[in-house]
């Protein structure tokens, strides 16, 4: 029996010791000492020996960074005297791998296994690139990944040509969607309430500058009647429409959220709808398609702690990696004044080199457009 023990346990790995490659660049970071923490019978002392002892090894990720190589061409050039003529001898240069891109064989390669071998998003790597300073938008990733699908088209062929010679083909399918280029466009029915949903937010809009009150009498006075007349279409469609009809499961989600959708009625501070608390779980809720799950409650709760974090970074358009780096180089001595400094709508006002420009422009060209869409529609259709 005890020999039977030993060798199980013997057998078990348990947790091994972290050996770093050698092949990593090293770098000493030397701490030292201060004068005011040592005895001055120490410190001026000939006899006493100093030197750097070894503590402790950690891991640091570079950043990463981009570079612009500058292609030059070698030239001969020899004038002929007699002719006035120049002959001319120039070495050659490797052609782009596409015409007029402005990034390297390296950066498309990264970028194409970014897109579908890390299943990385054309906006998400737009992010990712932006932390270096060197933002590529997502049409243009696309556009680079199409034109390099017809380079390595007929590779790809010869792959299709030698399966095809084999005894045995396996095919697995899974579905993908599509987004829709043309708009099928609403429920025909369904174009009255839509109508009527866009009065609301033409009034919210309006109301947007306006205090809590004066919002509040506002709503009373325009978006009352207005939902009202919603709730007496709904409960008619409730009535005509048969129970597995497209509209019918429309008008039932609806109505049994009739009570939360017009609690804005009741206060100006209340908006109309939940789209900004959608904004901000949509990190989360993206995430888990590609993690699916938690290994245990305090992986959970560690992710919600890091989530709040980040999801309040991106609302401001602030680079993450910059804001949780200073985070985690202040937070320990950080006093209650300083700790309140660290608020990612505090920081940025100190980071201002940290806002991600193009979030906030994209964001205030969002707006605009949706307000100059409300003002075309309340031109069209006069109120009243």
């Amino acid at each position: 029996m005890p020999s039977s023990f030993g060798r199980r346990k013997s057998l078990c790995k348990g947790r091994q010791k972290r050996v770093i490659d050698a092949s990593i660049l090293r770098e000493k970071v030397l701490h030292g000492l201060d004068e005011r923490n040592v005895p001055p019978e120490l410190w001026n002392n000939p006899r006493a020996k100093r030197f750097f002892r070894f503590v402790r090894e950690e891991v640091e990720l570079q950043e990463a960074r981009v570079r612009v190589l500058e292609h030059y061409e070698e030239v001969i050039a020899l004038e002929d005297e007699a002719t006035c003529q120049c002959h001319l001898v120039a070495a050659s240069t490797p052609e782009p791998l596409i015409e007029r891109c402005y990034v390297g064989v390296v950066f498309l390669a990264y970028l194409a296994a970014s897109r579908f071998a890390d299943h990385i998003p054309y906006y998400r790597e737009e992010d990712i690139l932006a932390r270096v300073g060197f933002s590529i938008h997502r049409a243009t990733q696309w556009r680079w990944m199409r034109v390099l699908a017809g380079i390595v088209l007929p590779l790809v062929e010869l792959m299709r040509q030698c399966v095809m010679q084999s005894w045995v083909q396996g095919i697995d399918e899974t579905p993908c969607d599509i987004l829709p280029l043309i708009d099928a466009g609403p429920h025909p029915q369904a174009a009255w309430i839509l109508g009527e949903i866009q009065k609301l937010y033409d009034i919210e809009d309006r109301a947007r500058d306006m205090t809590d009150d004066h919002r509040l009498a506002l709503r009373q006075a325009e978006s009352r009647p207005i939902v009202t007349g919603i709730k007496v279409w709904l409960d008619a469609r409730d009535q005509d429409e048969l129970p597995k009809s497209p509209l019918r499961a429309g008008v039932n989600y609806f109505r049994n959220r009739w009570e939360a959708f017009e609690r804005f009625l009741e206060d100006g501070r209340i908006p109309i709808d939940n789209n900004r608390t959608e904004a901000a779980i949509k990190g989360p809720v993206m995430g888990k398609k590609a993690w699916l799950f938690f290994g245990n409650e305090n992986a959970g709760e560690t992710a919600a702690i890091f989530y709040t974090l980040t999801m309040t970074c991106k609302r401001h358009c602030i680079d993450v990696q910059a804001y949780l780096l200073d985070v985690f180089r202040r937070i320990r001595t950080a006093t209650p004044a300083e700790l309140e400094s660290l608020l990612p709508d505090h920081w940025i006002q100190s980071h201002p080199e940290a806002r991600v420009v193009q979030r906030v422009q994209e964001s205030h060209a969002a707006a605009a457009r949706k307000r100059q869409r409300r003002a075309q529609r309340r031109i069209a259709v006069p109120s009243g």
